[in-house]
């Protein structure tokens, strides 16, 4: 008898969690047809499904807060948006320029990309994505089901795909900001106290062959639909290496795919002026203004009107 009833339990709980799994399934739908997606989320969505700017800015948070686009706009005479999202790193704008070739050919793409962008590590925040697991995104799948063995399986749930969103939700309503007010720029604060400038650490890391790949996939997505690929390479407040194996290997690939490469990682004014900068990592607005002006000169030969 006990045995039977503990059956019953086990089946109540199942049925349960299937029941919940589907509900919150029906309600995200049923939220995202009366709300746009907060934070993070609202940036994605244009990008997946409202982009139709000449220049799109692809980044993390290092593109995020040095490029304006309406200063591209007013030199060039061409529209630009800046697609940076936060914590991010190469698979995603993989995924990110895939989609919007789903509705939206720019004529030019700018890859924001760090001095050590290659290099092994995790996969950024790739799980943003989660929310559009097999909504006819090839390069999305493939990338979310790439993390581990088991995702394929844990992104079969609702309850797994949405939490994401569910938490950004929650945090749009205690603090609230506007991804797209500025074309896509969000501006850092100058800090009361000017960040210390960090010397080489010297460390050694791998390059990632996974990286390489999407790096790869990047240029012969552009190539293929005739898109102009640039990549650029933001200041930051520390000394980093030149010679190193990972950027040594993004200049070949810029080489081997005839891709400019515009590196401002230790540019004037910026390696001796702390005061343009939010931290280590990130321009501060007044240093995002002087980045802007330096890199629309730089950007001029290989713009066509």
């Amino acid at each position: 008898m006990k045995k039977y009833k503990f059956i019953g339990v086990v089946l109540s709980v199942i049925i349960l969690v299937i029941a919940a799994d589907l509900f919150l399934g029906y309600l995200s739908n049923l939220y995202t047809k009366k709300h746009e997606y907060p934070g993070d989320y609202l940036k994605i969505e244009y990008l997946m499904k409202k982009a139709n700017e000449d220049i799109i800015i692809l980044g993390s948070s290092v593109g995020i807060n040095s490029y304006i686009p309406q200063m591209i706009e007013d030199s060039l005479g061409l529209t630009c948006f800046n697609g940076g999202c936060n914590a991010q790193q190469i698979p995603f704008f993989y995924c990110m320029a895939e989609a919007i070739l789903h509705h939206h050919t720019p004529r030019y793409i700018i890859l924001a990309l760090r001095h050590f962008e290659l290099v092994e590590s995790d996969m950024g925040r790739i799980n943003l994505l989660n929310p559009y697991y097999r909504r006819g995104y090839k390069s999305i799948d493939e990338a979310l089901e790439s993390q581990n063995k088991r995702e394929k399986y844990l992104l079969q749930s609702n309850l797994y795909r949405y939490n994401t969103i569910w938490w950004r939700i929650m945090l749009y309503y205690v603090k609230s900001f506007d991804e797209l007010g500025h074309k896509g720029f969000v501006g850092k604060e100058v800090p009361a106290f000017y960040p210390k400038f960090i010397p080489e650490t010297g460390e050694i890391k791998p390059v990632s062959k996974s990286k390489i790949e999407y790096f790869r996939n990047i240029a012969e997505l552009c190539k293929d639909a005739g898109i102009g690929l640039i990549v650029a390479i933001p200041p930051v407040y520390m000394k980093t290496n030149n010679n190193s194996e990972e950027f040594i290997c993004m200049k070949k690939l810029c080489k081997e795919y005839d891709i400019p490469l515009i590196d401002n990682n230790q540019s004037e004014p910026f390696i001796t002026h702390p005061e343009l900068f939010h931290d280590n990592e990130h321009l501060n607005v007044n240093g995002a203004r002087i980045m802007t002006s330096m890199f629309i000169e730089e950007l001029k030969p290989y713009i066509k009107k």
